[in-house]
Parts: C-alpha cells; structure tokens; sequence
C-alpha cells in the first residue's frame, strides 16, 4: 500500500490525483493530464501521458506502467476506465501507443530487409504489398460457418417466395 495514493480514509486516489480534475489542495497532486511535464506552484507535476508512453512502448501489456505509478493494477483500473479518462485520454493514448509499436516493428523489418539474410525476401515482399498497414491488408476470414450457410440460404428462400408471391398477384391483376 502506498500512501501517496490512498487518503485519510485508506480510499485509492483517482481525480485528486490529477491537476486537471482534482478539487483539493494541490499538495496532492501527483500528475498533470497534459502532454508535457507542467510546473504547479513550483511544484514540477510528471505528465502521465509521457510516463504511459515510456513504459508502455516496452510492455503494452500497461502492467508495469500500473505498477511503477499507480497503488498497483487494479487501481490503473480504477482510473483508466472512469468516464473522466476513458475517451478524453486513454483511447487517444492507446490508439498512438499501437502506432508507436507498429512503426518500431516496421523500422526494424527495414532494417532486417536491407541485410542478406534468409528473411530478407520474405519482408521486402511484406514491405512492398503494404502488408505492415492494418488498412491495406485483408480479411483471411475463411469459410462461414455452418449456421452462416444455413441462415443465408434461409433469407434466399425467402425472398424467392416473396418474388414468386408478387408474380402471382400481377398475373391475376393483368
């Protein structure tokens, strides 16, 4: 248990942890919400999106993030899905951690490509169909599923009978 994280009444921190959402003395703080560390009263307030990003570029598993600057992983929890957080930071976080990743991995198959090595041909060809690009690539979904084949014929029927019907009712109108 940490104490800078729980108060009076050993309850975990959430907004009174932040600059930006606490309403309690700013002796408390212990982070700022923005991009860049921020200085308070003197006081220099570590930004969390810069800490995030410096552990979480090495585990985005996010545990030892949680661990190293929260009372553990089920306080990161806590604060990571309030509604405060969720939208306004977290996905916006996550969503450039995974572009992070994506280009670190790519500038390493770059590099890999560019050496004589039995993996070359294979990435170069990965490189040049775009294959890195989550938007370029294409659903290897497979075969549909019994039920899929089932309910699809279903629907097909049943808009032939509908059609058949409809032929019928013109027939005897003309």
């Amino acid at each position: 248990m940490t104490l800078r994280f729980r108060n009076e009444s050993n309850q975990r921190l959430t907004k009174a942890l932040f600059y930006e959402q606490s309403w309690i003395n700013s002796s408390d703080y212990i982070y700022t919400l923005k991009d860049k560390d921020y200085e308070v009263d003197g006081k220099l307030l570590p930004s969390l999106y810069l800490l995030y990003m410096e552990e979480c570029i090495k585990d985005p598993s996010e545990y030892t993030f949680a661990s190293k600057h929260f009372d553990g992983w089920e306080h990161w929890l806590m604060v990571r899905d309030a509604a405060w957080f969720y939208k306004p930071y977290y996905l916006r976080w996550k969503a450039e951690l995974e572009v992070r990743v994506r280009s670190m991995a790519l500038r390493a198959l770059i590099a890999e490509s560019k050496v004589q090595s039995k993996n070359s041909m294979a990435i170069n060809r990965l490189l040049l169909e775009g294959q890195w690009d989550p938007s370029q690539t294409k659903s290897k979904r497979g075969r549909p599923s019994k039920d899929e084949i089932k309910k699809a014929t279903q629907e097909h029927l049943e808009s032939e009978q509908i059609v058949t019907k409809d032929m019928e009712i013109l027939r005897t109108v003309n």
